[in-house]
Order: structure tokens, then sequence, then C-alpha cells
């Protein structure tokens, strides 16, 4: 159950569930719940934790993101699942403008699935975000 591994990861880290909150800007009462598994976390809910949580344990965002999800969740469909973010839930697990990752998508320096989500939205692999990531990460250090 997500609950169970956000507590066990949250506790691993150090963070009490207070802190969690504060650090990924939600309530407390949103953590405890779903903690509880008293509610589903919304994708924003779960990048944002995702997102503190990776910070704090020094681990790439999807590896904890997939931790939090769990294979109980690919095991229930008949194929394996991705996990995709918006490009808004991108900006904000990368921490940079929502104008910066429209652009890297125009670019195609990050590549979405083929087809829209929700509404149309445009969705982007977690493991595309993460291999943008890094590349950013690399330009900063090699300039």
């Amino acid at each position: 159950m997500m609950g169970e591994r956000l507590r066990i990861l949250r506790q691993r880290v150090g963070l009490s569930r207070a802190d969690l909150a504060r650090l990924a800007g939600v309530s407390e009462t949103a953590v405890w719940r779903l903690e509880r598994g008293e509610r589903g976390g919304s994708w924003e809910l779960v990048a944002r934790l995702a997102r503190v949580l990776a910070a704090e344990a020094g681990r790439p965002v999807g590896e904890v993101l997939a931790e939090l999800v769990g294979e109980e969740a690919v095991q229930r469909e008949a194929a394996p699942r991705r996990v995709f973010l918006t490009v808004r839930e991108a900006a904000y697990v990368l921490g940079l403008p929502l104008w910066r990752v429209k652009e890297a998508v125009r670019r195609g320096e990050m590549r979405p699935r083929p087809r829209p989500g929700p509404r149309g939205a445009v969705m982007i692999p977690v493991e595309e975000v993460e291999r943008y990531a890094r590349s950013l990460m690399q330009e900063a250090v090699h300039g």
C-alpha cells in the first residue's frame, strides 16, 4: 500500500509528518490521510512528496516515485504501466519554470508520450524527466 511505503520512506529519511508536509507545501492532514490509506493521492501530491523525499535521501525522483507507487499498481494491469507526469508536474518536480519545460518539449529535449493524456494534456514519462534532469546537471557541471 502506498501509504505504508510513504511512511517508511519518510521515517527512513528522518522527517516528521509535519516536516514533510511543510517542505512539500501540503497540509499535514493530507500526508496523514495518505499514510493511513484514507485517501488516494493525486499525482501532484505524490510528485510533491516524492520530490522532497528524493532530495532528502539523495536519490532520483523517478526512483522514489516508483517505490511509492509500488509493484502492485503495475500488477493490477494486464501489461506493465508507465508513470507519466503532466508538463506542470514535470516543471514542479524539476524545480523549473513552466515555460522552460514547455520549451524543452518543443525543442525535443524532452519527449512526451505520443498520445495526449486526459483533456489533451501533454504527458511526459518519468524516465524522460529523469533523463532531462541528468542532462541539466551535466550541463551545469561541464558548462
